[in-house]
């Protein structure tokens, strides 16, 4: 064993094994950006000697990297699962309706979140924090692109 003088030495080994699951998720997402980026989908398939699209791959190491997340935090994952569903959905309604509803959700994520300060439930007050500073900056960009796109 190394000594390290005036130190305290950390075993590598010990800290993988302590962080196995934050490993295998960084790996995970890792390769599904590789994924992405680059085309495997051809390099799989030959591999697995099944066809495979790039769909599939994704699919796949999403569904991977989610039981990953609910192995290592299942309540965490519970209460955020939602959270990322409406997240997504706002982003969609955003990209596809009006501008002034964007702004109109904006003003209400904005309102409920003292609310919830007050009611003590800092999770949800942050997450519609988020959602509001989100919803402005999609307004935003979408103001600018209207311009840059009616004009």
């Amino acid at each position: 064993m190394p000594v390290c003088p005036g130190k305290e030495c950390i075993n590598m080994f010990s800290l993988l094994k302590d962080n196995v699951d934050s490993v295998v998720l960084i790996f995970i997402f890792l390769l599904l950006l590789f994924s992405v980026l680059f085309p495997v989908e051809k390099p799989s398939s030959k591999f697995l000697k099944v066809h495979l699209s790039k769909v599939h791959i994704l699919f796949i190491l999403l569904f991977i990297g989610v039981l990953t997340i609910i192995k290592v935090e299942p309540l965490g994952f519970l209460i955020g699962f939602p959270m990322i569903t409406f997240s997504f959905f706002i982003f969609l309604f955003g990209m596809l309706s009006d501008r002034k509803y964007i702004y109109i959700m904006a003003l209400i994520s904005l309102v409920i979140t003292p609310l919830m300060l007050v009611l003590k439930v800092e999770r949800l007050a942050e997450f519609f924090a988020r959602t509001g500073y989100f919803l402005l900056v999609l307004g935003f960009l979408k103001d600018i692109f209207y311009e840059k796109i009616f004009k």
